[in-house]
């Protein structure tokens, strides 16, 4: 089943290295503004990146749906 998060950092990261070391996937919910950095080492723990606007985006409903 999987498991996601809402992150823009660090425990994007340990969700992501998590999910990869148990052999499940990993969806975080990521504001389009985080860091270039922060995305390409959460991608690189092989989670999917979803992102949304922190000001105008519904981060709970897109969580939602992706569920």
């Amino acid at each position: 089943r999987g498991i996601a998060a809402y992150s823009s950092g660090n425990h994007a990261q340990a969700v992501a290295l998590a999910a990869r070391e148990l052999g499940t996937s990993a969806v975080i919910l990521m504001p389009e503004d985080a860091p270039a950095s922060k995305r390409a080492a959460t991608e690189a723990y092989g989670a999917e990146v979803v992102t949304y606007d922190r000001y105008t985006g519904d981060r709970a409903a897109i969580g939602s749906a992706l569920a």
